[in-house]
């Protein structure tokens, strides 16, 4: 009997988190101190890494994506717009690919898709650095101090993505030039 209670709690605590918002467990000051920047492996180029640090100041749209996934596939025209008309107030997209194979294949298959953003790869590293990423595509807007401000998991209309983006460009001071 006592293993049947213990069986329906653990299942009825993992169901409990279906539908909820993920976000990352808050870190230690010291760890996080001590951790080293995030570099991110660019599938276009000659094998260039991106390095999370480096977009300080900025406000990061981060889709994680995959070719395999409609919705990552459409979504790419709307990303191009969001760049080109918000690149000047601060805003940079970038994709990362959850794919899995050859960086090769992957990065055919990525050009293919015609995003005018850079594009890294999401290994399950990565992934986890974001506090894990479920479903695809998963967008998540970070602050000019690299906070996530805002998540948004599956397909999302591109105007629940600009009005958020708006409200943090609004919000946010201007980087000095």
């Amino acid at each position: 009997m006592k293993s049947l209670v213990i069986g329906i709690v653990l299942v009825g605590s993992l169901g409990m988190g279906c539908g909820q918002k993920r976000t990352p467990a808050p870190k230690n000051e010291t760890a996080a101190a001590a951790e080293s920047s995030l570099e991110i492996p660019l599938l276009q180029g000659d094998g260039e890494t991106l390095d999370m640090d480096s977009l300080r100041g900025q406000i990061v749209l981060l889709d994680f994506c995959a070719t395999w996934s409609a919705p990552s596939r459409m979504g790419v025209k709307d990303l191009n717009e969001l760049q080109s008309e918000l690149a000047d107030s601060g805003l940079k997209v970038l994709g990362l690919c959850v794919d899995d194979g050859e960086r090769d294949s992957v990065s055919d298959l990525v050009a293919g898709l015609g995003a005018d953003y850079s594009v890294g790869w999401a290994d399950p590293t990565v992934q986890e650095w974001f506090g894990g990423v479920r479903p695809i595509p998963t967008r998540i807007l970070l602050d000019r101090e690299g906070n996530e401000v805002d998540r948004f998991e599956g397909a999302v209309p591109i105007e629940k993505l600009k009005a958020a983006l708006m409200r943090l460009l609004d919000s946010a001071v201007s980087p000095q030039s």
